[in-house]
């Protein structure tokens, strides 16, 4: 399920978040690329889809924003 957010805020909230990137043909694709998946590494991000073939050579990622818990839980 996607959530837009608030239109008030203009930013998504929730546990999924997508984002619309636009390949640029300046600069080398696979790096482009290679430089959002290490940004949303290092916020903890994990990519769970991929719309691509948009009209303008875009895409859309869609990232999982919920900080991996490998079963833990908050109340140990």
């Amino acid at each position: 399920m996607l959530d837009h957010g608030d239109p008030k805020e203009g930013r998504p909230r929730g546990r999924y978040r997508p984002e619309y990137v636009r390949v640029s043909e300046e600069t080398d694709p696979q790096a482009q690329l290679q430089d959002i998946l290490a940004s949303a590494e290092a916020k903890e991000w994990n990519p769970v889809g991929v719309a691509g073939g948009l009209p303008d050579g875009g895409m859309v990622l869609f990232w999982d924003t919920r900080r991996p818990s490998f079963g833990r839980t908050d109340s140990v």
